[in-house]
């Protein structure tokens, strides 16, 4: 709830808001987790796309996931988990795609430091 509170406090303030979807990379005991979330101050409707490519010891995989998100202000959501794992998961990169039903087409990219 409080994140929620500081959001709509800033919107007031007139600061620039981040993104209402978002991509969240965590590395946690040699994986790699990537997180899709949502926290809007306003009601929020979009249709998203995580494309994730990874390289290693097995070869190449690729997956590509989404889904639609009704986000109501203040009430953060995971919308999509996606785990890379073994060895610090190799080679990997990452894009969001986000399609709001109003305003203008998004898109977040994360990849491997390697």
């Amino acid at each position: 709830m409080t994140s929620g509170i500081a959001l709509m406090l800033a919107a007031l303030a007139g600061v620039p808001q981040p993104a209402p979807i978002n991509l969240v990379v965590r590395e946690e005991g040699g994986m790699v987790r990537l997180t899709v979330v949502g926290l809007a101050t306003t009601p929020y409707h979009a249709h998203y796309t995580l494309e994730v490519a990874g390289q290693g010891p097995g070869g190449i995989n690729r997956t590509s996931q989404g889904g639609a998100a009704t986000l109501r202000p203040g009430t953060p959501a995971t919308l999509l988990t996606v785990a890379l794992g073994g060895g610090g998961a190799g080679r990997w990169t990452a894009t969001l795609v986000v399609t709001p039903d109003k305003g203008a087409p998004y898109r977040q990219e994360r990849g491997s430091k390697g």
